[in-house]
Protein backbone atom coordinates (compact mmCIF):
# COMPACT_ATOMS: atom_id res chain seq x y z
CA UNK A 1 0.00 0.00 0.00
CA UNK A 2 1.30 3.91 -0.95
CA UNK A 3 2.35 5.57 2.14
CA UNK A 4 3.21 9.20 3.44
CA UNK A 5 6.85 9.05 5.08
CA UNK A 6 8.20 11.96 6.76
CA UNK A 7 11.78 12.01 8.33
CA UNK A 8 13.17 15.15 9.94
CA UNK A 9 16.75 15.89 11.22
CA UNK A 10 17.41 18.07 13.79
CA UNK A 11 20.38 19.49 15.63
CA UNK A 12 20.56 19.33 19.05
CA UNK A 13 23.40 22.04 20.02
CA UNK A 14 22.05 25.68 20.05
CA UNK A 15 23.12 27.85 17.20
CA UNK A 16 26.87 27.35 14.62
CA UNK A 17 30.09 27.24 15.91
CA UNK A 18 29.92 25.29 19.01
CA UNK A 19 31.74 22.48 20.83
CA UNK A 20 29.00 19.34 20.91
CA UNK A 21 28.27 19.44 24.52
CA UNK A 22 24.65 18.27 24.63
CA UNK A 23 23.67 15.06 26.01
CA UNK A 24 21.30 13.26 23.31
CA UNK A 25 20.08 10.52 26.14
CA UNK A 26 16.66 12.74 27.05
CA UNK A 27 15.55 13.31 23.12
CA UNK A 28 13.52 10.71 23.04
CA UNK A 29 11.70 11.31 26.26
CA UNK A 30 11.51 14.71 24.94
CA UNK A 31 9.37 13.59 22.14
CA UNK A 32 7.64 11.19 23.61
CA UNK A 33 6.08 14.28 25.73
CA UNK A 34 5.26 15.95 22.84
CA UNK A 35 3.64 13.35 20.72
CA UNK A 36 1.73 13.17 23.97
CA UNK A 37 0.69 16.54 23.60
CA UNK A 38 -0.33 16.86 20.59
CA UNK A 39 -2.42 13.40 20.94
CA UNK A 40 -4.25 15.43 23.68
CA UNK A 41 -4.48 18.47 21.91
CA UNK A 42 -5.97 17.40 18.40
CA UNK A 43 -6.66 13.51 19.03
CA UNK A 44 -4.33 12.82 16.47
CA UNK A 45 -1.55 9.91 17.24
CA UNK A 46 1.77 10.13 16.18
CA UNK A 47 4.82 7.94 16.32
CA UNK A 48 8.48 8.00 15.69
CA UNK A 49 11.18 6.01 14.85
CA UNK A 50 14.38 8.25 16.52
CA UNK A 51 18.14 7.29 15.06
CA UNK A 52 20.83 9.72 16.89
CA UNK A 53 22.93 11.27 13.69
CA UNK A 54 25.49 13.36 12.69
CA UNK A 55 25.13 16.58 10.13
CA UNK A 56 28.60 16.87 8.69
CA UNK A 57 29.16 20.57 7.05
CA UNK A 58 32.12 22.88 6.45
CA UNK A 59 33.56 24.05 9.77
CA UNK A 60 33.83 27.38 8.37
CA UNK A 61 29.75 27.58 8.37
CA UNK A 62 30.30 26.57 11.84
CA UNK A 63 30.10 22.92 11.87
CA UNK A 64 32.22 21.42 14.87
CA UNK A 65 35.45 19.23 14.02
CA UNK A 66 33.80 15.62 13.26
CA UNK A 67 30.15 16.88 12.79
CA UNK A 68 27.44 18.13 14.23
CA UNK A 69 25.18 15.74 16.71
CA UNK A 70 21.76 15.82 15.49
CA UNK A 71 18.66 13.49 15.73
CA UNK A 72 16.05 12.28 13.30
CA UNK A 73 12.76 11.83 13.44
CA UNK A 74 10.82 9.20 11.25
CA UNK A 75 7.28 8.07 10.87
CA UNK A 76 4.71 6.48 8.65
CA UNK A 77 1.61 7.25 7.90
CA UNK A 78 -0.26 3.94 9.08
CA UNK A 79 -3.60 2.24 7.19
CA UNK A 80 -5.65 3.79 10.22
CA UNK A 81 -5.04 7.61 9.57
CA UNK A 82 -8.06 8.66 7.81
CA UNK A 83 -7.25 12.38 7.23
CA UNK A 84 -3.53 12.19 6.12
CA UNK A 85 -3.61 15.92 5.75
CA UNK A 86 -4.34 16.07 10.03
CA UNK A 87 -1.93 13.50 10.18
CA UNK A 88 0.74 15.52 8.52
CA UNK A 89 -0.33 18.72 10.54
CA UNK A 90 0.31 16.99 13.82
CA UNK A 91 3.69 15.42 12.86
CA UNK A 92 4.93 18.81 11.93
CA UNK A 93 3.69 20.37 15.14
CA UNK A 94 5.56 17.78 17.03
CA UNK A 95 8.69 19.25 14.85
CA UNK A 96 8.68 22.69 14.96
CA UNK A 97 8.30 22.45 18.76
CA UNK A 98 11.65 20.16 18.62
CA UNK A 99 12.83 23.24 16.82
CA UNK A 100 11.80 25.92 18.95
CA UNK A 101 12.70 24.06 22.63
CA UNK A 102 16.33 23.29 21.06
CA UNK A 103 16.40 26.92 19.71
CA UNK A 104 17.58 25.35 16.29
CA UNK A 105 18.15 27.49 13.17
CA UNK A 106 17.40 24.87 10.34
CA UNK A 107 15.18 21.33 10.29
CA UNK A 108 15.41 19.22 7.38
CA UNK A 109 11.96 17.51 6.72
CA UNK A 110 11.78 14.75 4.00
CA UNK A 111 8.39 13.59 2.31
CA UNK A 112 8.34 10.18 0.71
CA UNK A 113 5.40 7.95 -0.65
CA UNK A 114 6.42 4.61 0.24
CA UNK A 115 4.83 1.51 -0.34
CA UNK A 116 5.16 -0.97 2.46
CA UNK A 117 3.05 -3.58 4.31
CA UNK A 118 1.46 -3.62 7.53
CA UNK A 119 1.80 -6.56 9.43
CA UNK A 120 -0.80 -6.74 12.16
Amino acid sequence: MKRLKISATIGVNEGFFHHNQYDTKDIPLLVQSLCQKEYDNSGIYVSFVYNESLAIYLESFGCPKGGEYTFTLETIATPQIDDLQKWKSSVLNIINECKTLLKQVTVFIEYTDVDVDYLE
